[in-house]
């Protein structure tokens, strides 16, 4: 994807599965170029941001504008180990930089916010799946549970130290005919010195339809 305002998205993935899907690996590219909205971090709906915008209502808007840049790669592997139930490992880098921070943003020293200017992250996530679906690309029944822990640590070549956990549980069943409820849960968690990309957001593309971060 690319705009008019040199905004840019790449993406080259690809899957393999061996027979029985008794090996899955997959490779994941992105380079992204792309505007991004900071409102803060943590609970509380007020972040003490407030920058002047004509657009806005009241004149403020509780938000600063930047671009997010980053190449990642991601790699991951996994092993059928007993009917549903697979384990395996995956491998994520990626090298982030955010040019284009407005002004503004000085008067609230959004600079000396972990993650502003050249990161690079590197982490090994263990990971564990429970996958009962009756088809990969539009499941009627069944379920998929996955639960993993991402650790960064500067002895894999990222530039800090980190955990994040994720579990995603999805049900999947057909009540009556042509009509298929999926249920879903995600909890996302982290701990230690972690860029504010990386942090667990409400939304996104890969969370909710129709929320975006």
């Amino acid at each position: 994807i690319y705009t008019i305002n040199q905004q840019m998205i790449l993406l080259a993935s690809y899957e393999l599965r061996g027979p029985q899907d008794r090996h899955v690996f997959w490779h994941y590219l992105k380079y992204i170029r792309w505007p991004h909205r900071f409102f803060g971090i943590g609970n509380a709906t007020n972040k003490g941001i407030k920058i002047p915008d004509t657009d806005a209502d009241g004149g403020a808007r509780d938000f600063i504008e930047l671009v997010d840049r980053y190449t990642q790669l991601e790699s991951q592997y996994l092993y059928r180990l007993w009917g549903p139930i697979y384990g395996g490992l995956r491998h994520q880098m990626r090298f982030s930089h955010t040019p284009g921070i407005e002004a503004a943003a000085d008067g609230i020293n959004f600079r000396d916010t972990f993650g502003v200017g050249d990161v690079v992250c590197s982490g090994l996530a263990p990971t564990l799946v429970f996958d009962t679906r009756d088809a990969l690309i539009w499941p009627t029944r069944g379920h998929y549970w996955t639960a993993d822990a991402n650790i960064f640590r500067t002895q894999l070549g990222s530039d800090f130290d980190a955990t994040l956990y994720r579990m995603d549980i999805r049900h999947y069943r057909t009540p009556w005919s042509d009509h298929v409820m999926a249920l879903r849960v995600a909890v996302f968690a982290a701990t230690g010195q972690v860029p504010f990309q990386l942090l667990p957001a409400l939304g996104g593309p890969e969370t909710f339809r129709g929320w975006y971060l």
